[in-house]
């Protein structure tokens, strides 16, 4: 059971060192900080020293080498770095240790993305850490993009790490925090990319053996059996031709967020990757190079995961969705403007798109809305026969064999019955095959011809139909916990 002893959203909290009737809090959102002396029965908000403005999220700080140090930090209401502020009377009042307002006052920017802190911005609201080395109270570092350390608490830093290079100053992008060790003085540093540590004045990773890598998009060969390629969320694009178990075998091939992956079905070596916002690139030679590092990409603003398909049996067709649709016959060199989609998306980015067998039928969704063509692209029918609305469409899915077989799935959870539906008629109508699945976000759907099965995956794992059966089994198997499944 808890007592609410003070009311507020709060980002970080410190006990004073060999003192734990003292607490040291702060806010997450105004930057302001708070100090009970009797072991959280009560608290006040301290200001002296501190800005009045201006500020968001803090960080806090503290070493047992001097206890009677804090160390707050505060990014300001975009994310960008505001100050570092120090007190040396356990949080009665601060002084301003470091600020940097803008590039042109010549300070480093603590939380930005250039090596030399040289740009201006941040992204704080989501990466900040702050600590201070428990045996030298002077010694401070701070977590953003990159890291930085200062020797002389905070007047002074110097960068330790990068985010965009390799070699021993190298680490993963975005820190939410880090920790010293109070046995040997070991900086243990979280981040996008797992988990680390400081050793010999470089960094050493630490995230081989943990299955956290999430995946937006999966692709694999159909030419051999140990080739797939996968977009992970803010892990780039990784590529595995041995066995998937193995962290080892996992090379990485793209920055970025990776987003939808595609491998060519009739030729392995000729891959697909994308990160963020719909930048495509293509390899033909199974990764060793990717388009020299110039992107495919027909457009450069789409959604998060912009869509983007092969035609299964004619491969160099391609299609991409952003604020109108694009289609290309010759494997993503050239693209033609579908300019009769941008009307219907009126300046919304396309969330999913389908192809077909036949070279004139596709399909395309945003939101509740899904269209069609049968024309290739002159004109599109909006389909709503038998479909729900205030439901946003996640998957489209079209059968190889019989193009007036499509299936759609809908997310979200407030209409528990509107989750998968199906068309025998090429979408003149459509019947709610959403049955006994449990209430939980549906994210896409294939289909096994060849054992008349449907398989979903949801929120809570993998559901197979058999054939036309009303009812839905769930198909996680003794293997698979009950996790978010976004591709199958």
């Amino acid at each position: 059971s808890w007592d609410m002893m003070q009311s507020g959203i709060f980002s970080s909290m410190e006990f004073k060192p060999n003192n734990y009737n003292t607490l040291y809090a702060v806010t997450r959102s105004n930057g302001q900080f708070w100090r009970s002396t009797d072991n959280g029965e009560s608290w006040s908000e301290i200001t002296s020293g501190l800005p009045s403005s201006g500020t968001s999220r803090g960080k806090i700080a503290v070493s047992p080498n001097n206890e009677n140090y804090v160390y707050v930090m505060f990014c300001d209401e975009q994310g960008s770095f505001y100050g570092v502020y120090r007190s040396s009377n356990s949080g009665l009042n601060f002084s301003e240790r470091y600020r940097c307002i803008s590039p042109s006052d010549f300070n480093p920017n603590l939380l930005g993305w250039n090596a030399d802190g040289s740009d201006y911005g941040g992204q704080g609201w989501y990466d900040l850490a702050l600590a201070v080395n428990p045996n030298d109270a002077e010694d401070v570092w701070v977590g953003g993009v990159n890291v930085w350390q200062s020797t002389n608490g905070g007047s002074n830093w110097s960068n330790r790490s990068l985010w965009s290079s390799s070699g021993a100053n190298y680490l993963h992008a975005d820190i939410h925090e880090m920790e010293y060790s109070p046995h040997d003085n070991t900086l243990f540093v979280c981040s996008d990319g797992g988990f680390g540590k400081r050793d010999n004045n470089s960094w050493e990773d630490l995230s081989d053996g943990l299955e956290i890598t999430q995946f937006y998009s999966i692709g694999v060969a159909e030419t051999t059996d140990d080739n797939i390629i996968g977009g992970a969320q803010d892990n780039g694009t990784l590529h595995n031709q041995e066995d998937y178990a193995s962290s080892d075998n996992w090379a990485a091939q793209l920055s970025g967020d990776g987003m939808q992956c595609i491998i060519n079905p009739d030729n392995s070596d000729i891959m697909y990757g994308e990160s963020q916002n719909g930048r495509i690139l293509k390899t033909t030679n199974g990764g060793q190079n990717w388009n020299d590092w110039t992107d495919i990409s027909p457009d450069t603003d789409g959604a998060w995961e912009t869509p983007y398909e092969l035609q299964l049996n004619s491969p160099n067709r391609m299609l991409a969705g952003y604020k109108r649709l694009y289609l290309s016959t010759n494997g993503g060199d050239t693209w033609t403007s579908l300019n009769s989609s941008s009307g219907l998306l009126n300046g919304s980015n396309a969330q999913e798109i389908e192809m077909t067998t036949n070279n004139n039928t596709f399909y395309f969704s945003f939101s509740d809305k899904l269209y069609q063509t049968t024309n290739g692209g002159v004109s599109w029918t909006q389909l709503t026969n038998g479909l729900p609305t205030q439901a946003t469409i996640t998957d489209i899915h079209v059968s190889t064999n019989n193009t007036n077989h499509i299936w759609v799935t809908y997310g979200g959870t407030w209409q528990s019955a509107n989750k998968v539906y199906f068309s025998s008629n090429g979408g003149n109508t459509f019947s709610n095959i959403t049955f006994n699945l449990p209430n939980t976000q549906v994210n896409c759907i294939t289909v096994d011809l060849t054992n008349n099965k449907t398989y979903v995956g949801t929120d809570l794992g993998v559901y197979q139909r058999q054939g036309s059966n009303s009812s839905w089994s769930n198909h996680n198997l003794s293997s698979l916990p009950n996790v978010i499944v976004k591709d199958l």
